[in-house]
């Protein structure tokens, strides 16, 4: 803000242009720029990646504990999810991407996502019940858990839960 003498509100922004605009612009204005653009953009690059294949691992895990052919066949189950996957990011490098990230960013993960956390929450602790959760955490860890966590889980984390939820709505602003 003091090289281009606008406020901060004006110079940065909460979308992608925060990392891809505002912060080369900063790196530029340091001694050795080329030295740390390198090192910045190899950390969004590995961050990247690593949220990538965690992803992948979840979608493969899950997938191959309920089909054992997938596990027999592991290189070309993962070529298949990765060309798969590489045809649905596609549209994010045409000319309307950025549209595409900003409105899958605004409207698909946050008060879904904590919607979706909300009912497993629900439906572990209410449905399925808190004596066989504790049983299954007995026969996996060998440890019955505390009467704290069993607190947490059944009241605590769906309250916090919706309560997020709620505010997140409350206060949503569009972004597009």
């Amino acid at each position: 803000s003091y090289f281009v003498n606008k406020p901060i509100d004006e110079v940065t922004r909460q979308d992608l242009g925060l990392s891809f605009i505002a912060y080369p612009e900063i790196l530029a204005t340091f001694k050795y720029a080329a030295f740390f653009s390198i090192i910045f953009f190899l950390m969004i690059i590995n961050l990247g990646l690593d949220s990538g294949f965690g992803g992948l691992e979840a979608i493969y895990t899950a997938l191959a504990d309920e089909f054992s052919i997938i596990r027999k066949y592991r290189k070309s189950f993962m070529a298949l999810i990765h060309f798969i996957l590489f045809l649905g990011s596609l549209p994010t490098v045409t000319y309307g991407g950025m549209y595409l990230v900003t409105f899958l960013d605004t409207f698909s993960t946050s008060p879904a996502l904590m919607l979706i956390v909300f009912f497993e929450a629900i439906s572990i602790s209410w449905i399925y019940g808190m004596e066989n959760f504790l049983t299954n955490c007995n026969q996996m860890f060998r440890i019955k858990p505390n009467k704290f966590w069993q607190i947490c889980w059944k009241y605590v984390g769906p309250a916090i839960i919706l309560s997020l939820f709620f505010i997140r709505i409350l206060l949503f602003e569009q972004r597009i």
